[in-house]
């Protein structure tokens, strides 16, 4: 496949050929050269789309992402702050480069190309397209949308990049056995000490403690009165000549006295 044509006069191919063309680049090791072809490729079937009546025709930007574009996304992701580079060049390139292929390419993925295209009725062909005179708001419209997609896409790959970076650090933490106070993680300090608490959760907390503290002391000398009483009784018992058995502090029960 010659690829100078292709790269000097983008304006003449359909889409799906920048895909290819993408995908040769990636294999010969032009990585960053193909994942611009790449995005233009996803960027100008997305106005093919827009611009077509029938709506289940999109279904072919989908496919040819997913036919070509898993290891460009996962090279060009790996460090996104290249893809946020490289989106707007791609999208002022699709601005200021015409668009002279039949647009028609996309309308053959849909339903209606699959059936009739003529209206039984006035025997006059259905139109697969819209009205030429909407195609440039239609144009900018997904440009906008596209580059809102890629930024969405941005944020939600930095939340989990955090996320991903935070359990580490806890796996870290649970792991080494950390003990409370600042701590050296990942370059930077990290405060592994409990956050202060507000004057009123600590009362609220003191409230509660209060009641269980309180509780477990008044078994503790429920339990030593006891004790006391116990002992005097045992010390009675043994004034009056009864008997305890060894090791107990417990008086025996008094055997029966025989029958006369």
């Amino acid at each position: 496949m010659k690829l100078k044509p292709l790269q000097t006069a983008p304006q003449k191919y359909a889409p799906p050929v920048f895909y290819v063309l993408s995908n040769i680049l990636f294999s010969d090791g032009r990585q960053d050269d193909a994942g611009f072809w790449f995005y233009a490729g996803q960027l100008r079937p997305r106005f093919d789309a827009n611009r077509c009546a029938d709506v289940s025709a999109r279904q072919a930007v989908a496919a040819l992402t997913e036919e070509f574009g898993t290891p460009i996304n996962q090279y060009m992701f790996k460090d996104f702050a290249k893809v946020e580079a490289l989106i707007p060049k791609v999208v002022e390139w699709d601005r200021k480069t015409p668009h002279e292929y039949d647009q028609r390419w996309i309308n053959l993925h849909g339903m209606a190309a699959m059936l009739e295209s003529l209206d039984p009725a006035t025997g006059k062909p259905n139109s697969l397209s819209l009205p030429r005179d909407q195609w440039d708001a239609i144009a900018e419209k997904t440009r906008v949308d596209y580059v809102e997609g890629l930024r969405q896409a941005g944020v939600m790959l930095k939340e989990r990049a955090a996320a991903a970076a935070l359990r580490g650090q806890r796996a870290r933490r649970a792991g080494l056995g950390a003990a409370p106070g600042r701590i050296l993680e990942a370059g930077s300090l990290v405060d592994s000490r409990p956050a202060p608490e507000s004057a009123s959760r600590r009362k609220a907390r003191g409230g509660r403690t209060q009641g269980v503290s309180g509780a477990l002391s008044l078994g503790v000398d429920g339990h030593t009165r006891h004790d006391r009483d116990r002992e005097s009784h045992r010390r009675g018992l043994e004034a009056h000549g009864a008997p305890q058995a060894r090791g107990s502090r417990t008086p025996p029960r008094p055997s029966a006295r025989p029958r006369s």
